[in-house]
């Protein structure tokens, strides 16, 4: 009997029937001969043995490694790992990768799946921006006219009023790619990051072309250029500015991008960076007007449980200047306060709270004493007399001595429709109300009782009388704009002889002496209404509008037809307080 391990080395006990085996890859090794005189190397049919052999091997792992290495290159190459910018929707920007981008191109491309249907209260800038998307989804030429798709929006206005939101609705709309980059990536100590982080943000969008390519604060990317000298952060801004004209219209085509840019600070922009080719459009987001208040609250009620008391248009009547950001702010602070009031649906009355705490801040729990408690009173109660007095005056929304943000006590007076301008008898009306505070407070207590409660007032009130002589040319100076202001680039600002400075001074100490006078010859002819006003509010701490209009009538006070509309009241700080106008 043989001995099995006997057997020539390599040598198996063959099967019953022959068995199919797959082919092997040739790697053009030449096949070992059988030595006959070798036994050791033969198996039992004279071939040489079936084991690995060594060339072979080192050959198939080498290749095996060599296909793993270039998959893994092609897959990575341009991705995070290279020092490219990261993307922000998930797609790699490797050569494969681009490949399979134009596959899910038609996927979710940008957040929460944002339409022009949540977009609401601007209803001309989406008439404009809707253009856009056609052509976008075009990219063809108009032929029968010659005209030709836009490169490039530039959205400019306030904060908080839709123009993230737009750009997102644009991608969405459009069904292409959204690239999303801040002006501040932008911004690096290191010489050249700037630049180089502008190119491989273009590069990015090429690659998955078409796209929107949207640039938040894109001031800090694109702002003036300095006049040749500066520090080396100015000049490195410079570079990095560049950088982004030359990409934005040069040599490189950006053919299937579109750009975006936002702002809220237009003025501080390049003017090369604004030319038509870079951006075509600039599109001005305002704040809503009325009609656009309610239709943003319809947006932001949707998923909420309302009682039937809403009514979204005397919300919007209630929440003059405020911004969709705002609006959005207020659903959700009453739903807040409904819920932990535990109510099962949100009242108006949840939306009333709400608005309070926005406008006037959160309620403070101080203890206060008996004789601060009336001096803030009787501050408040001037405020709202000569407020009440006042025909050009705002209408007066509500006074309290609750301290709340900041403030001990304030009124808030609420415009009763949206305007545009201020006339000079809205702006005198607004200094008397703001000088009213003070001037209650020397009448009852005298001037060595006075306290610093009225800073703010101060504050407001030499404001608007500044921008009355400055800006507006409102007092004996004329029409001149006396408004010093930084030239872009240089810091350079202009300068006036010290005679004008002197006649500007005297000019702004006039008109607020002037309101101050009314304001102390209203609470003297009024005094019983300003007592029985402080009283009340001392003992219920918050008043109404129309509560307060009925302790002035029944304590004397003839009140005037109110014809003041002034819509740029500055909701939020304590009225009395001078409101926050817009530039000429």
């Amino acid at each position: 009997m043989t001995n099995p391990n006997d057997k020539p080395s390599g040598e198996d006990k063959k099967p019953e029937a022959p068995v199919s085996k797959p082919a092997r890859p040739s790697f053009n090794v030449p096949a070992q001969k059988a030595n006959p005189a070798n036994p050791a190397n033969n198996n039992g049919n004279g071939k040489p043995p079936q084991g690995p052999d060594p060339k072979t091997l080192a050959l198939g792992i080498g290749g095996a490694a060599a296909a793993a290495a270039l998959l893994y290159f092609l897959t990575k190459q341009g991705g995070p790992g290279s020092g490219t910018l990261s993307n922000n929707d998930g797609y790699s920007s490797g050569p494969i990768d681009r490949v399979l981008n134009t596959v899910k191109r038609n996927g979710p491309k940008a957040d929460d799946r944002v339409t022009f249907k949540d977009v609401a209260g601007i209803d001309e800038v989406k008439e404009d921006l809707q253009e856009v998307v056609a052509l976008i989804q075009a990219q063809t030429t108009r032929k029968s006219l010659g005209g030709k798709a836009p490169k490039g929006a530039l959205l400019h206005g306030g904060p908080g009023c839709g123009k993230t939101l737009i750009a997102k609705a644009i991608a969405n709309e459009a069904g292409v790619n959204f690239v999303h980059r801040s002006g501040s990536d932008f911004v690096n100590k290191y010489v050249g990051v700037g630049p180089d982080n502008v190119r491989k943000m273009f590069s990015e969008a090429r690659s998955k072309a078409p796209c929107v390519l949207f640039i938040d604060e894109i001031d800090a990317l694109a702002r003036h250029r300095s006049a040749g000298s500066g520090s080396d952060g100015a000049r490195e801004y410079d570079n990095t500015t560049n950088a982004f004209l030359v990409e934005m219209d040069g040599m490189k085509s950006r053919d299937g991008i579109f750009v975006i840019g936002a702002t809220n600070r237009l003025d501080m922009l390049d003017p090369a960076a604004t030319r038509p080719g870079r951006f075509d459009r600039k599109v001005h987001v305002p704040l809503p007007d009325l009609k656009g208040r309610e239709d943003i609250l319809k947006v932001h009620v949707r998923d909420k449980v309302l009682a039937s008391d809403f009514d979204p248009s005397v919300v919007a009547r209630a929440t003059p200047r405020f911004s969709g950001a705002d609006l959005a702010n207020l659903a959700n602070e009453a739903a807040l306060l409904a819920e932990r009031q535990g109510k099962d649906a949100i009242e108006m009355v949840d939306f009333e709270n709400a608005k309070d705490k926005i406008v006037m801040g959160s309620g403070r729990a101080m203890v206060m004493t008996e004789e601060d408690k009336r001096l803030t009173a009787y501050h408040e109660a001037g405020h709202a007399l000569v407020a009440l007095m006042e025909a050009a005056s705002d209408p007066v929304h509500k006074a309290t001595i609750l301290p709340r943000g900041g403030a001990l006590g304030m009124v808030v007076r609420l415009p009763e429709k949206d305007q545009y301008s201020m006339s000079v008898e809205q702006m005198k009306a607004h200094l008397s109300v703001g000088a009213a505070g003070r001037a209650a407070e020397e009448l009852i207590f005298g001037g060595d009782k006075v306290t610093s409660g009225a800073s703010g007032d101060i504050e407001q009130i030499t404001n608007i009388a500044s921008r009355m002589v400055k800006e507006w040319g409102l007092s004996s100076l004329g029409m001149i704009n006396y408004a010093a202001k930084p030239e872009p680039g240089t810091g350079m600002r202009q300068v006036f002889s010290e005679a004008t400075m002197v006649k500007i001074d005297s000019e702004i100490r006039a008109i607020v002496d002037t309101a101050s006078q009314r304001a102390a010859s209203i609470l003297q002819t009024n005094r019983p209404a300003l007592e029985a006003i402080a009283n009340a509010l001392l003992d219920k701490e918050t008043l109404t509008g129309d509560e307060l209009k009925v302790i002035a009538a029944n304590a004397g006070a003839v009140l005037p037809t109110p014809v003041g509309q002034g819509a740029w009241t500055q909701t939020g700080k304590p009225v009395g307080s001078a409101p926050k106008t817009p530039k000429a």
